[in-house]
């Protein structure tokens, strides 16, 4: 159905006749300018905030964005998971077919691990533990994948 303009003339020209006439009692703007003007019993600041003094009592405390066990562990599993691939690959009798799960394994954990390289503050032991750890895996995933060990 192709529109034009005189379908929509058509269309507002019917809104327009039935509109209801406007009522000169009960205005909304009366209503507005009555609601806003402060009554005699009120006081003339009511949006006015409260003392500081009530906030002095909270705690203001940041949460550590790295929790330092945890991430331990997560690169403890990491470690045993290129330590696993690492017995894979050195072992004649393991095909290239068994071994692929660990890289596989390496990849997901490269990924988990990646933001929490970020996160680390900088001089930190554990995040020049963990790039080291993320650049082998990513350099062995690379070689896998590329055929270097067929």
């Amino acid at each position: 159905m192709k529109i034009t303009t005189q379908n929509i003339s058509g269309v507002t020209q019917s809104h327009k006749t039935h509109e209801q006439p406007q009522s000169t009692t009960g205005r909304f703007d009366e209503f507005l300018e009555k609601a806003l003007t402060p009554q005699s019993g009120q006081a003339a600041s009511t949006g006015a905030l409260p003392p500081l003094e009530s906030l002095s009592n909270l705690n203001f405390a940041v949460p550590s964005g790295v929790d330092r066990m945890q991430t331990v562990n997560h690169i403890d599993e990491f470690l045993s998971i290129m330590e696993s691939y690492q017995k894979q690959m050195a072992d004649p009798k393991v095909s290239l077919k068994d071994a692929y799960p660990f890289v596989q394994q390496m990849e997901k954990k490269t990924a988990e691990l990646l933001p929490t390289l970020e996160e680390l503050p900088a001089g930190d032991k554990l995040k020049d533990i963990l790039n080291r750890a993320l650049v082998a895996s990513t350099v062995e995933v690379i070689k896998f994948n590329r055929g270097d060990y067929v």
